[in-house]
């Protein structure tokens, strides 16, 4: 064996007892210790004109909304006045670009309301306390309303991996339906649009901003989403009677049994599209 092909080896066989394949599995506290410190981005809303981003980030368990100037480079965290503890989440657009909605719950801790942020850096404002679940905020088209699901009274985390309720009293009777709620932009009034006995998963204004296209079935929303249909809600208070539009266990084609998920309107309203 030459020299130069001797250092080569001496070399290779000290580059592989360095590396972490030669080191012991990283135990769970390892894998926290680094996980934790890590953050995570989610809800990345760009603004119509496409010269803004906004975006919810998660760090060491809290949540906060911040929004970043494209053509300035300049990065701004989005809050109530002088809440730096606050959690803000699920950042929107309007679809002007003028203002920037999300939830916080910067007055109520561990409350959620609905705030509306000037979008070019000016004053936050309070447009409706929601107390409750709310989740998934989006703007209708026209600028009037805002929606997003909603569990009015919940007895714990809405999503099938969070912990269930305790039954307490009669067991069996706990639920937590979500529904959709609207927020009037100009007074901050509250509407819920659909059924309390349902549970809406995932829903879709209509180009016209007069219905929704959304996903939802009755009973436990932990267990049937895979019989959820699809149908679309007409925005109006009270709420008339939904319309079905697909039911997968109806169906005698090739979704027959499967779940189906994202509605999605097209742009002139006579079609909706969905994954299967």
């Amino acid at each position: 064996m030459t020299l130069s092909l001797r250092f080569a080896t001496l070399i290779a066989v000290l580059i592989l007892s360095c590396t972490p394949l030669a080191q012991a599995a990283p135990s769970m506290r390892d894998v926290l210790r680094i996980t934790d410190g890590l953050s995570d981005f989610s809800n990345v809303a760009i603004s119509p004109d496409g010269t803004r981003v906004a975006w919810q980030q998660t760090f060491h368990h809290a949540n906060s909304v911040w929004a970043e100037s494209l053509a300035m480079n300049r990065r701004v965290r989005v809050m109530v006045a002088g809440a730096t503890t606050a959690e803000s989440t699920y950042p929107a657009w309007s679809p002007d670009g003028t203002q920037l909605a999300f939830l916080s719950d910067a007055r109520t801790k561990g409350r959620a309301s609905l705030y509306l942020a000037d979008a070019n850096g000016g004053t936050v404002h309070l447009l409706a306390a929601l107390g409750g679940l709310p989740q998934r905020l989006t703007w209708s088209p026209d600028g009037k309303h805002l929606a997003l699901l909603y569990i009015a009274h919940p007895h714990r985390l809405a999503g099938a991996l969070a912990a269930g309720a305790r039954d307490v009293g009669v067991i069996g009777t706990v639920t937590d339906e979500q529904q959709i709620a609207t927020v009037d932009t100009s007074t901050g009034a509250v509407a819920l649009v659909t059924p309390g006995a349902d549970y809406v998963y995932e829903y879709a204004w209509s180009p016209d901003s007069s219905r929704f296209a959304c996903m939802y079935a009755r009973g436990n929303g932990d267990n049937n989403w895979w019989v959820a249909k699809l149908y679309t809600e007409a925005i109006q208070v009270p709420a008339a009677e939904p319309t079905a539009i697909f039911a997968p266990a109806e169906s005698t084609g090739p979704l027959h049994g499967l779940q189906i998920a994202v509605p999605r309107w097209s742009p002139d309203g006579k079609s909706i599209a969905f994954i299967g």
